[in-house]
């Protein structure tokens, strides 16, 4: 495997499939009842699930899987849904960082209100600012005064919200190449509200009922998220992309965040979860070692400070390793 697809099968699936199934990956939650670590400890034995030890970070496989033609290759692709549980905390930026992501939400709430805003609502029924597309004639195209904001750099999006993100200094001052097909270069700004309705309830149901007055009051911001895709940092590395994801609010940060994505087990190889053993860093590393169809990956799921961080590094092609997670931990046990 290619190390572009295999960028694209650890991300989901190729850009176009991405696109489709890019609200499926994200979605905050509410949370019906506190989780119990001694019931989810033993839960993780029978099932396999990697809890870490402190409860922040929850990665499990589901049982969910679902088929993609992939044309080029003409055959079938059996993905798996993979889901990572983060334990959040409100986190304070500036405040014309508020500003800016209140404005930017409000702006593409307007906007949406004449182009259905349904389609701009994650699975985990919170409206979203920063990523709105549709394909029209094969190009996809986003609604006139719906521009989505970019960072040049990590760095930049760090001084901007007044917080020092728990990254590798190559990451944070890398230019981020564009994230899909429809971005532009940069670390893309998502800006999420709170789960717009009840667990279990219907948000779309919600949508069309709700009078406008009630709506407007629940438009506000709760989440804030960043995704980039850089050039790895060493010969061994082609590539890593992820994500940087933080709470606005108290009502935010006790719903959670579920990250969500699709991997072709099939063609990646059964992977490890060894634990993220770092000080500071909470988490736990899913890794693919070699195989006859792609070189190697690994991903880290973890939260440092009550923020949550999602990484996906990549072997580059010809690269022989037997394990995918040294290449990545050595930068990772700097940030401890």
């Amino acid at each position: 495997m290619k190390e572009l697809d295999l960028m694209h099968a650890l991300e989901g699936v190729d850009d176009n499939i991405l696109l489709e199934a890019e609200r499926l990956e994200h979605r905050p939650r509410r949370r019906l009842l506190p989780r119990i670590a001694a019931v989810a400890a033993v839960i993780a034995l029978l099932v396999g699930t990697v809890y870490a030890a402190v409860m922040s970070v929850v990665v499990e496989f589901t049982d969910r899987t679902w088929v993609y033609h992939h044309e080029e290759r003409r055959e079938d692709v059996l993905y798996t849904d993979i889901e990572v549980d983060y334990e959040l905390t409100e986190q304070e930026i500036t405040e014309e960082a508020m500003d800016f992501v209140t404005g930017y939400l409000d702006e593409h709430w307007r906007v949406s209100l004449n182009k259905a805003p349904i389609g701009m609502v994650s699975t985990g029924q919170s409206f979203v600012a920063g990523s709105h597309y549709w394909e029209e004639d094969g190009e996809w195209k986003r609604p006139d005064g719906l521009d989505t904001h970019y960072f040049r750099t990590l760095a930049e999006a760090e001084d901007f919200f007044g917080m020092d993100f728990t990254l590798p200094d190559w990451i944070l001052e890398a230019e981020p190449h564009a994230y899909s097909v429809t971005d532009a270069p940069g670390a893309r700004l998502r800006v999420l509200t709170p789960p717009l309705v009840e667990e279990g309830e219907e948000v779309h149901d919600y949508l069309e009922s709700a009078p406008i007055e009630e709506l407007e009051q629940r438009i506000v911001p709760g989440y804030v998220e960043l995704t980039f895709k850089v050039d790895g940092i060493t010969p061994e590395l082609s590539g890593v992309s992820g994500e940087v994801l933080f709470a606005l609010n108290e009502e935010a940060a006790f719903g959670g965040y579920t990250y969500q994505l699709s991997m072709p087990l099939d063609r990646l190889g059964e992977p490890s979860y060894p634990a993220l053993d770092i000080e500071g860093l909470d988490g736990s590393l899913v890794v693919f070692p070699p195989c006859e169809t792609a070189p190697g990956a690994v991903s880290a799921y973890y939260t440092s400070g009550g923020v949550a961080y999602i990484l996906h590094a990549y072997v580059a092609e010809g690269c022989e390793v037997e394990d995918p997670a040294q290449l990545l931990l050595p930068c990772l046990e700097q940030l401890g």
